[in-house]
């Protein structure tokens, strides 16, 4: 029979300072920080480290969650990759323990956080348990079995009984023993791990019955009622003896508070969390070696400096569960998150123009979010419930912006959702292509001149005849009336009268313009809004247009001798109906240019783009892939030259896009762009009506329109559609198309970058339209900075792209003049012009100061800066 007495004083027989003893309770309840005590007999330190057990238990950790993670439905896709990667980094630390390297502790990653599940499993063992039960002494499933067995078998004979039990009492003091351990009780955790060592060394000989054990009379006492040496009254002086002849080694890393143990988010907790994070990177920055794991602390540390902006405004949107835990602590819960009113303000310093930074912010997001609110309140009223159901999605998602700029957290302005009335200004220049997403609204009529069309202006260049010139502006008159008919007829059908009413007015302007054209007569071309159909009749609800219009500057290869030996080719793919088996369609091989044609190619896909995954696909901004292959000579394959994705979400407002795409190789731009036009039958949400601008011809006799018409002034137009006045960095012709300004038109006249200026309602005088290279170069320059912006819409885009366009035309222009044959008479011209212009300039800067238009006299004296400037120079070089 075992004897009770010998049990409770383990002590006596067994010797604590016992290095076997000592590297079994590190193994078993290791903690960074009570390090393995040193031998008497032993002259040198050892150095601690983590374990294989511990590694491998850290192992099974994951796979258990990465299993639980896949078993969800739907996974999380990003928590499932980090968990493997950390669970890779775990295999690689423990080869690295196999072979006998030191890890510390502080390089092991944390436990898994918990995974909530909605399937209720069998209930989870206690993570000390599981680790107790790895132990060698015998696996956790016989150890089931056993208890099993000795609840439900009721034949099973009491020595099984015996068995059972004292098993189930050694599990008592190893527990025992990892609570002492976490107390700071080192020396009774020690006597607990002896006193359990003493039941597994019993156990094979009261299961063979060699020794007689009997449940009640020989049963070690519980752990609470195990009497150690430590409680002992001459205990103190022992420990303090042991003490002075084995001094504690230095723990690695710094002490945990009670207050991390807990999962409840805090202020307190977290900033004593960021403070073990920072005491760590202190250490490691020390060290040279160290410079990976410093990298390592200083994320962490940035990812607790947002939690704590987080928990200071009650950010309840922030993913706690993010923040890596300290050794042994566990995760943050973001279901226990208590708000930190108890912070005083004072402690939140920042600076007043970081807070009037934040202010703006926040009042840009509340703006948009109202904006939307009531674009979904009109659109439920007007009984679009889809339309209604995606602004409230909207503005709902900007309320985790808000309260994550009032945290002091930087957000993605990129996310921000887009102002369902955005129209962009049409006098930024640009073609008559759709603009995607603009709802029809404001005159016709801009009063922005612009450029004539290139086939009205090489006929009229070409004609000498006056007779025939007149012929060409009736034709054009003619034309534009009948188109202003046939958008009239149409809008009436589907109901547009008021719009109707518009068009059947501008075509009573081109016919009353049409009987008093002369060959002399003084004209302009202005920006025309024509309203369109937001709908393409042509194309059935099943098909999908795609039409591949042209490359821009495509890089030459190095197997490619030059730029009139590449021949390039384009494949079209639609990821639908799955990205593995996607639609495709490729153009004809467009030879000898870096600047390819391939509009002649027009490739429909099978898609209903009314389908649910469809949809999915276009808000979830994904969409065609276009790649560019070169031919690299005969006998040999083509090989890809680059790689365009267009997204396609302006569906979901125009039926007619026009999207321009760099050419990409993964993520690294290999330069050129690829443009290509995509149509369906109806746009999904956007209006029914869009503005098509076209250059529009007009006279400059307002008296010769019927009374029956109302004129209105084109700058009255400007005015009214734009709801304020346009900021002069927004217009192409610089100083002409301001209000109290002549209106002008660029024109060809005996090869001179020159134009005749029809005046406006007051003026009627005859006058150059002139320009300064300087300015020029400034506009440029202006244009240039915001194609570089990475968040302008397309749309603005495309306008920017043409006003660039024209800009660099009218510098080459001048330049040719200031450069060819007739210089010197040439220049003597152009300072003429200039001082001209600068008078004028000025004249409108004083006109301005008058108004008390602020803005405009900025600009207004910036441009008579550089103007002067170059007057300057021009005339010391016309002097020399």
């Amino acid at each position: 029979m075992i004897s009770t007495i010998s049990f409770l004083k383990p002590s006596e027989e067994v010797d604590e300072d016992d290095p076997k003893l000592l590297a079994e309770l590190e193994a078993f309840v290791s903690d960074d920080g009570h390090k393995r005590a040193e031998s008497d007999s032993t002259a040198h330190e050892e150095p601690s480290g983590v374990s294989s057990a511990e590694v491998q238990e850290r192992i099974s950790a994951y796979k258990s969650s990465i299993q639980i993670l896949k078993s969800t439905q739907p996974s999380n896709t990003s928590h499932l990759r980090r968990l493997e990667r950390t669970l890779q980094l775990l295999d690689s630390l423990a080869s690295q323990v196999a072979k006998g390297q030191i890890i510390q502790f502080d390089e092991l990653p944390p436990p898994p956080p918990p995974i909530p599940h909605s399937v209720t499993l069998r209930e989870p063992q206690n993570p000390a348990t599981t680790a107790i039960l790895d132990e060698p002494t015998q696996p956790a499933a016989d150890k089931k079995v056993d208890d099993e067995t000795a609840v439900t078998d009721p034949s099973a004979s009491p020595l099984t009984h015996a068995v059972t039990a004292l098993k189930s009492r050694c599990q008592e003091y190893k527990l025992a023993a990892i609570k002492a351990r976490d107390s700071g009780q080192i020396p009774r955790a020690k006597e607990l791990l002896n006193a359990a060592k003493f039941i597994e060394e019993m156990l094979p000989k009261v299961a063979s019955g060699e020794e007689q054990f009997d449940p009640e009379t020989d049963m070690p006492p519980p752990p609470d009622q195990f009497i150690t040496s430590v409680d002992e009254p001459e205990a103190p002086a022992a420990d303090e003896s042991m003490t002075s002849r084995n001094p504690p080694r230095v723990a690695s890393s710094p002490p945990i508070p009670q207050v991390m143990m807990s999962p409840v988010v805090t202020i307190e907790n977290v900033r004593l969390r960021a403070d073990y994070y920072k005491a760590l990177l202190v250490e490691a920055r020390k060290d040279p070696a160290e410079s990976a794991k410093a990298r390592r602390l200083a994320r962490i540390l940035t990812l607790y400096e947002n939690g704590i902006k987080a928990v200071e405004h009650g950010v309840t949107a922030f993913n706690y569960n993010e923040l890596p835990p300290p050794p042994n602590c566990p995760p943050l819960s973001t279901l226990a998150v208590k708000h930190a009113e108890a912070v005083p303000k004072s402690t939140i310093s920042a600076s007043s123009s970081d807070a009037d930074k934040k202010q703006r912010m926040v009042t840009l997001l509340k703006a948009r979010q109202t904006e939307l609110k009531t674009a979904a309140l009109k659109a439920k009223e007007t009984g679009n419930m889809d339309l209604a159901r995606t602004h409230l999605r909207a503005a709902h998602s900007i309320v985790p912006m808000i309260q994550s700029i009032e945290a002091g957290i930087p957000i993605d302005l990129s996310q921000l959702p887009k102002s369902p009335s955005a129209t962009g200004s049409p006098g930024i220049g640009g073609s008559s292509d759709h603009l995607a997403g603009l709802a029809y609204k404001g005159p016709v009529l801009t009063g922005i001149t612009c450029d004539p069309p290139r086939t009205f202006e090489l006929t009229l260049s070409t004609t000498v005849d006056k007779h025939l010139r007149q012929q060409v502006l009736s034709d054009q008159f003619r034309e534009q009336a009948r188109e202003a008919e046939k958008l009239a007829a149409r809008l009436t059908q589907v109901g547009f009268g008021e719009l109707a009413g518009k068009m059947t007015e501008l075509a009573q302007i081109s016919y009353a313009s049409l009987k008093a054209v002369r060959s002399d007569a003084p004209y302009y071309f202005e920006w025309a809004n024509l309203p369109q159909l937001n709908v393409n009749h042509d194309l059935a609800d099943r098909k999908l247009e795609v039409c591949v219009l042209r490359g821009f500057v495509y890089p030459i290869p190095p197997d490619v001798a030059g730029a009139d030996k590449l021949d390039t080719q384009v494949e079209v793919q639609l990821p639908i109906p799955s990205s593995d088996n996607p639609q495709k369609h490729s153009t004809e091989w467009v030879k000898r240019t870096r600047d390819p044609d391939y509009s002649n190619t027009v490739s429909l896909f099978d898609v209903d783009t009314k389908s649910r995954s469809f949809q999915f696909l276009v808000k979830n901004n994904r969409g065609l892939r276009a790649s560019v292959f070169y031919s690299r000579g005969l006998f040999k394959s083509a090989r890809l030259l680059g790689t365009a994705n267009f997204p396609l979400k302006d569906l979901l407002q125009s039926a007619t896009i026009s999207p321009i795409a760099d050419l990409m190789e993964g993520r690294k731009a290999v330069g050129g762009r690829l443009q290509i036009r995509v149509r369906q039958r109806s746009s999904g949400s956007g209006p029914q009506v869009i503005a098509c601008r076209k250059p529009w011809l007009c006279l400059s006799f307002p008296k010769s329109v019927p009374p029956s018409v109302k004129h209105v002034s084109p700058k009255t137009m400007d005015h009214e559609m734009s709801g304020s006045r346009p900021s002069p960095d927004m217009r192409v012709s610089a100083d002409s198309h301001r209000e109290h300004s002549p209106r002008t038109v660029a024109v060809s006249v005996d090869n001179r970058n020159e134009s005749v200026s029809s005046g406006d309602s007051r003026h009627h005088q005859s006058s150059y339209k002139l320009y300064s290279l300087a300015v020029l170069k400034s506009d440029k320059t202006h244009t240039e900075q915001h194609l570089r912006d990475p968040q302008l819409a397309q749309v603005d885009r495309d306008k920017y792209e043409h006003r660039l366009r024209v800009i660099n035309e009218l510098i080459e222009g001048l330049q040719h003049r200031l450069l060819g044959p007739d210089a010197s008479t040439n220049l003597k011209a152009y300072v003429n012009e200039l001082n001209a212009l600068a008078d004028e300039t000025d004249r409108k800067y004083r006109d301005a100061k008058c108004r008390g238009a602020e803005s405009d006299m900025v600009e207004y004296k910036r441009r008579l800066e550089l103007i002067l400037g170059e007057l300057d120079y021009y005339q010391k070089r016309s002097r020399a």
